[in-house]
Formats: C-alpha cells, sequence, structure tokens
C-alpha cells in the first residue's frame, strides 16, 4: 500500500467551526468590572500600536486588527450583560 493510499483513509480531524468563541465565551464568564478593566488595558494598548505604526516601529501590524476586534468583543459583551 503506497503512502497516498493510507494517508487518504485516515480521517482529518475536524477543528471548531468557531475558533473565536472560546475567547468570546471567556469575556462572558467575567464581570462588567473585570470586563472594564480588560477594555482600560486593551485601549491603551491599541493608543502604544498606533503610536508605533506612526513611528514606523511596529512590529506585527496585525495585532491593531485583532485588538479593534477584541475592544469591539468587550464592548459588545458590556453591552449585553448591561442590558440584561
Amino acid at each position: 500500500m503506497n503512502k497516498e493510499a493510507s494517508n487518504k483513509s485516515a480521517a482529518p480531524k475536524n477543528k471548531a467551526k468557531h475558533a473565536g468563541s472560546s475567547k468570546a465565551n471567556d469575556l462572558r464568564d467575567k464581570s462588567v468590572v473585570d470586563l472594564d478593566a480588560i477594555l482600560v488595558k486593551a485601549k491603551a494598548e491599541l493608543l502604544d500600536l498606533r503610536i508605533r505604526k506612526g513611528s514606523g516601529q511596529l512590529d506585527n501590524p496585525i495585532r491593531l486588527r485583532t485588538l479593534r476586534r477584541e475592544i469591539a468583543r468587550i464592548h459588545t459583551i458590556t453591552s449585553q450583560k448591561k442590558a440584561v
């Protein structure tokens, strides 16, 4: 039996459909006060990254996008908790 045939017969491991949902679930478990503290830290880091980007010293530009999304996720979860 050749390698290709044996690889095809092996079942691929399935990854979770929503890999980012675990992060949101972790945030939902926190209180509003904790979320506010995380939000302040995230906004401070975003400011620092924007300053680095302006001076050309930013090593990982993708971090800007992920941090903006994390901030939006925190805002969403906070507003959901306050509405309940």
